[in-house]
């Protein structure tokens, strides 16, 4: 079973937390919690009636609006951002900052100039559609930090932190009580 790694004292590195339940290997496991006293002390939160599905993405734009705002070359920098909104406890700001610089760098990846091994020689792509891939994310970005748009992105990263808030509380609840899944 499990084995004591040290006391419980507040000026240790673990701030006196309870370490009486690390597994052999290093894990940290604590007895189950009865389901009824889990959900006493961990209650439901708000808008979470049932268990969400899996994170997903949709590319570039709202849902079902992919003629509205097309993918271009920034499919996987859109699922990306997707995929942060929907983390829980996610900083907005942040994702959106992570999103730029993702486009920004396929953008480079694509059109920019890089070191070619083979040749020993620096070779650019087309500088034109460099310029065209770059003002294409600024319009990304002037639109989901203003207007309209900022306002359709707000209310998608509060329905997904909702639904990842669901997610976190489903999955706590699964590893820390007995409650049936």
């Amino acid at each position: 079973m499990g084995r004591r790694l040290g006391g419980g004292g507040g000026g240790s590195w673990y701030g006196g937390w309870d370490t009486s339940y690390y597994s052999d290997p290093g894990s940290y496991q604590q007895p189950q919690v009865a389901c009824g006293d889990w959900e006493r002390d961990h209650p439901r939160p708000d808008g979470c009636s049932s268990p969400p599905g899996p994170v997903t993405t949709n590319g570039c734009g709202p849902a079902g609006f992919g003629w509205l705002v097309p993918d271009g070359p920034f499919g996987a920098a859109c699922n990306t951002h997707d995929t942060c909104y929907s983390q829980f406890n996610a900083d907005r700001a942040s994702c959106d900052s992570a999103f730029s610089s993702n486009m920004i760098q396929t953008c480079n990846d694509n059109y920019g100039c890089f070191y070619d091994h083979e040749s020993g020689r620096v070779l650019c792509g087309d500088h034109v559609q460099l310029m065209q891939c770059l003002d294409y994310q600024q319009v990304i970005m002037n639109g989901i930090g203003s207007g309209f748009g900022a306002a359709v992105m707000q209310s998608r990263f509060a329905s997904l932190q909702i639904e990842a808030t669901c997610r976190a509380w489903y999955n706590a609840r699964s590893v820390e009580s007995t409650c049936a899944q």
